[in-house]
């Protein structure tokens, strides 16, 4: 070896680094390939799609060879970059040579190549599908013997269940992944996150705002109620909204209406289908399960005394889920943004949604909506508009709704004030 010319190990030396950034470009756009795509790939006729599906049946084998491979590759290339450092300049320039080969390696063969292959995974993973096919046979034997060993240490190590990641790593899991997932799919697993620290309370009609059929009004009432409803099921009661009798199904609502606003209330009970109660504080992704697992598509939601809090529908979960969809422009008509640069807000509007939109801070663990924190600081009805400061955010009342704020003109307060 020591009669190697310098020049022919340089020469190699940049080839093994080649080499290097060749299997982590053609290992990252395969393994960047979904089931979707190959398949979309076969049904255009590319032959060499037939190739990469092959590879991608064993991902294990597949990350084995790749790993494999590279870590020769760069362990090679580091033992000619020390014999080159150790002929030219002795240990110093072995240190040297080891720190130059660090950095070519890192930038040229692992940056650089894994953006190239993300940026066009498709038509690398199809030019590079042949020559990993010829190193997944040479290194096969290779390959099998490291996993054999690694399926025995396995089995002398104790058995566990593992950690479940917290709700923190999770989120700097997906942070970490870069342009492997596109933005808006990391923002919906972001929003999937937040359904176990969400409860049917935080996107569930308030009480106040259910509708519904009370049997203590008349058939007019009755009538208007059921021509005018917008919804496709309806609780009704009798005289309170504690006491449910049933859901309407409002494809039945035509069926119940008789000549001149009458209603035929006897076709109405047969017509109910029994309500579905859950208490307060179940979790949106518990709920969600439990809506699946019962058929059920709305549900009432209930204190520890029985008394209705709210109505909650499945589709409320889920549009909570795939709310980061959504533009992040301000479309919504609960805020407009005014030229001062101060905001008018529906009074009924979630807490939540606030700090979204807005990205303020609120604190979350009280009132769900802006009116119930404006009228818990309040705690009173006041006959005049009024202002009222909260940590650094100041707002005024500017309308009311019977008990309810309407709207309200809010703003956020500079940090020295």
């Amino acid at each position: 070896m020591n009669e190697v010319p310098p020049g022919i190990l340089a020469l190699a030396l940049i080839v093994l680094v080649m080499l290097s950034a060749f299997i982590t470009c053609a290992g990252t756009s395969l393994l960047s390939l979904s089931r979707s795509r190959i398949k979309r790939l076969l049904a255009s006729g590319q032959r060499r799609a037939r190739r990469v599906r092959r590879l991608l049946k064993h991902t294990d084998r597949l990350i084995s060879t790749l790993f494999i491979a590279n870590q020769l590759t760069n362990m090679t290339a580091a033992a000619i970059a020390t014999l080159l450092g150790y002929r030219a300049a002795g240990l110093t320039g072995v240190v040297l040579v080891l720190l130059v080969l660090a950095l070519l390696i890192l930038v040229f063969g692992e940056l650089l190549p894994k953006h190239l292959a993300t940026r066009n995974p498709e038509r690398i993973a199809l030019i590079t599908s042949a020559p990993i096919q010829l190193l997944a046979r040479l290194l096969r034997p290779v390959v099998w013997l490291v996993n054999a060993l690694f399926e025995r240490l396995l089995q002398l190590a104790p058995a566990s269940n593992g950690t479940p990641l917290a709700d923190t790593e999770f989120r700097t899991l997906i942070a970490e992944t870069g342009q492997l997932i596109p933005a808006s799919h990391q923002a919906l697993l972001l929003r999937v996150i937040e359904l176990d620290q969400l409860t049917v309370e935080d996107v569930m009609v308030p009480r106040a705002d259910i509708v519904g059929l009370d049997l203590d009004q008349t058939d007019a009432q009755l009538h208007e109620v059921l021509s005018r409803c917008e919804f496709t099921r309806i609780p009704v009661w009798q005289g309170d909204p504690d006491q449910i009798i049933g859901v309407l199904h409002m494809r039945d609502a035509g069926q119940l209406l008789g000549p001149a606003q009458t209603l035929y209330r006897d076709r109405l009970m047969r017509m109910l289908r029994s309500p579905y109660f859950v208490p307060e504080g179940t979790p949106l992704s518990v709920q969600l399960f439990n809506f699946q697992k019962k058929k059920q598509r709305v549900a009432l939601v209930v204190d520890e005394y029985g008394s209705v809090l709210g109505l909650l529908t499945r589709e409320d979960i889920l549009q909570q889920t795939v709310a980061a969809l959504a533009s992040r422009e301000l479309t919504s008509d609960e805020i407009v943004k005014q030229e001062d640069g101060s905001w008018l807000i529906d009074g009924t509007i979630s807490l939540r949604d606030l700090n979204r939109q807005l990205g303020w801070a609120i604190e979350l663990d009280g009132p769900k909506t802006l009116s119930g924190l404006l009228l818990e600081h309040l705690q009173a009805f006041p006959d005049a508009a009024v202002g009222i400061r909260i940590d650094r955010y100041a707002f005024e009342i500017w309308g009311w709704e019977g008990r309810k704020v309407k709207q309200v003109h809010a703003f956020e307060l500079p940090l020295d004030q």
